[in-house]
């Protein structure tokens, strides 16, 4: 999943479940940031990714 802020431009990407990420995306769109889900993005992409912080408080 990719988080991106607008002010300032940055853009996170991050690894975790799909219900982690539907939950945090959802907590996140009232602060203006844009959460990208990718279901399937290849297993050697998602091994390449952080775990998304905190993911726990989402889980």
């Amino acid at each position: 999943m990719s988080v991106r802020f607008t002010n300032p431009a940055i853009q996170f990407d991050y690894r975790a479940e799909q219900s982690t990420a539907r939950r945090f995306g959802a907590a996140m769109a009232p602060t203006g940031a844009e959460v990208t889900i990718e279901f399937d993005p290849g297993e050697s992409c998602i091994a390449a990714l952080p775990p998304l912080p905190c993911a726990r408080l989402w889980a």
